[in-house]
């Protein structure tokens, strides 16, 4: 009895905390950006062919992880527009700062032996 109680503790454990609290456009639009700076962040150690190749892993399960964040966006439906602009605005700075920066470490990657098979990871 005590061991099946036990066992029947740890999965309500390990199930609640893995829940996610509901998602909203504010939270999904903080989780992109914060994505995107991974992103920039794994892209910045490609210096050579040998790191491009070791990118590549981290470069895929971050494009996986964008594309859930959009996949949850489309799961929304439609959102009150005051919200978004509200969202946007508050945001604005740092979601265009996070393209920025990782568009400028893709454009450098490009260049970079290697580089253009790792950046095929998050197409």
């Amino acid at each position: 009895m005590k061991w099946s109680f036990a066992s029947g503790l740890a999965f309500v454990l390990l199930a609640t905390t893995s829940v996610r609290a509901a998602d909203t456009y504010e939270s999904l639009r903080k989780e992109w950006i914060s994505t995107a700076n991974e992103i920039t962040d794994a892209l910045k150690t490609i210096k050579d062919e040998s790191t491009a190749k070791e990118g590549r892993p981290k470069l895929k399960k971050l494009k996986a992880k964008l594309d859930d964040i959009n996949a949850r966006q489309a799961k929304l439906g439609k959102v009150d527009i005051a919200e978004i602009t509200a969202v946007e605005k508050k945001y604005m700075k740092d979601f265009e700062a996070a393209l920025q920066r990782w568009f400028k470490e893709e454009t450098r990657v490009q260049k970079v032996k290697g580089g253009p098979e790792a950046l095929k990871e998050l197409k």
